[in-house]
């Protein structure tokens, strides 16, 4: 007996249009949403679309020539991103329940904050992930439930900003 073909249903070829459809949507916004982040070595005049996306309260201070900008996500996640008078982020740092989204904070470094963490997830959890090189340092340690760390680029920061600021927790 031969088996006739079945034309697809309807159903199948909407789902088809959906996938990509869905795919389309997602590569548009890792696209355009990537680059609207403050992010370590940029420049701070994006900590507002931080705040829009992560739907965040912000508190600015300066203080010799340094601009701290710390926002308070709902999820209990604080970032705090450091720039100088020309508005570069020169140190970043966090703390919350849960890791923010390094990429975000760490900008073009985080590629390299990857490749030398990229080691076993349990020996990575257990002594936390650590970068110190001569233009990059950065460290993010904790545990589920309490996340911390920091990121700086030792050559741009300003003189006289006292580095143990970044592992101060914030409440």
């Amino acid at each position: 007996m031969s088996r006739k073909s079945r034309p697809l249903s309807v159903w199948h070829k909407i789902g088809d249009h959906l996938i990509w459809l869905a795919l389309a949507l997602s590569l548009i916004i890792l696209s355009v949403g990537s680059s609207a982040h403050a992010a370590l070595g940029a420049k701070a005049s994006s900590v507002e679309t931080d705040r829009r996306l992560l739907n965040a309260k912000v508190a600015r201070t300066q203080d010799h020539g340094v601009t701290s900008h710390v926002l308070s996500a709902a999820g209990g996640i604080v970032s705090r991103e450091y720039s100088t008078s020309d508005g570069t982020v020169f140190a970043v740092a966090w703390s919350g329940p849960m890791r923010p989204n390094l990429r975000q904070l760490m900008g073009a470094y985080y590629p390299r904050f990857q490749a030398v963490t990229a080691g076993s997830r349990r020996m990575r959890l257990r002594r936390g992930m650590a970068v110190a090189d001569l233009d990059f340092i950065a460290r993010s340690t904790g545990h589920p439930g309490h996340f911390q760390g920091y990121a700086y680029l030792p050559a741009a920061v300003p003189a006289g900003f006292d580095l143990n600021t970044l592992t101060e927790q914030v409440q």
